[in-house]
């Protein structure tokens, strides 16, 4: 299994309008294409935290399949332009 921490700067006013277009877009689409997203957090009022899971053999090419998807290409409106910033942090079990 793949995790990895994403952490998001959200646009200042835009944390609500994101976080809808996050669960009704995002999610659903992720989830079609096999990743899971067991936790998310709003953090310090402009930070948008969450784990992305993959159970599959290669993260690499789901990941690149989800973006270069019809479907991810026509969301509308485009999440991400709420996004002022983002990290990602690939996760490793020790307990």
């Amino acid at each position: 299994m793949y995790s990895e921490l994403r952490v998001y700067t959200i646009s200042p006013g835009a944390m609500d309008a994101w976080v809808a277009e996050w669960l009704e877009h995002v999610v659903p689409l992720r989830q079609r294409f096999g990743f899971r997203v067991p936790l998310a957090w709003v953090a310090d009022g402009n930070r948008f935290v969450w784990v992305l899971a993959y159970d599959g053999d290669d993260y690499a090419a789901a990941n690149e399949a989800y973006y270069a998807s019809e479907d991810r290409r026509t969301v509308e409106p485009e999440p991400s332009r709420h996004v002022e910033d983002a990290e990602f942090w690939s996760l490793r079990p020790v307990i």
